[in-house]
């Protein structure tokens, strides 16, 4: 498969036989996918602790097929919250049986205003095994509450991408 995938897509240009056919096999190659999706998470979870708190109602089971060396995690995390002051930095992780894994980190611009995360991670060496995991959260910098809650969606997309 070559390197890069086809970005030239537009409305007027549908994709080729050839460019779909690279597209579909980037996709059957990730794997064993789990996906959790909370709707006004339950409860609302804030926290101004500089260590990764769970965002309750986030978590879903998920089975790792394949040993370290033979396949990574993907993780696709999207999720909407805001901070009680303008200019804290917060980080958003996904854990995976003991272990927190940064997904992504953002600047809350404005205080009181629910703002938008979205990242993602390929994650090495996660051993095979059954798993729950479930979205954290932590105030990096700044001095107010990070909140996570009510009008507020969480979600999420794991999977194994093999080597």
């Amino acid at each position: 498969m070559p390197a890069a995938l086809p970005t030239n897509w537009l409305v007027n240009h549908p994709p080729t036989a050839a460019e779909a056919a690279q597209v579909l096999d980037a996709i059957t190659r990730i794997t064993n996918i789990a996906v959790m999706s909370a709707l006004s998470p339950t409860g609302i979870t804030a926290s101004t602790s500089a260590t990764y708190v769970d965002i309750a109602g986030t978590s879903t089971p998920w089975s790792k097929r394949a040993d370290a060396a033979g396949s990574n995690v993907l993780v696709l995390l999207t999720l909407r919250g805001f901070s009680s002051v303008a200019g804290n930095r917060n980080m958003f992780a996904i854990k995976i049986g003991a272990t927190d894994y940064d997904v992504i980190v953002g600047d809350s611009n404005l205080a009181n205003a629910h703002e938008t995360y979205v990242g993602f991670a390929a994650i090495p060496s996660v051993a095979a095994g059954s798993y729950t995991p479930i979205v954290r959260f932590k105030r990096v910098s700044g001095t107010g509450a990070v909140t996570v809650g009510g009008g507020d969606t969480v979600s999420f997309l794991i999977g194994e991408l093999p080597l």
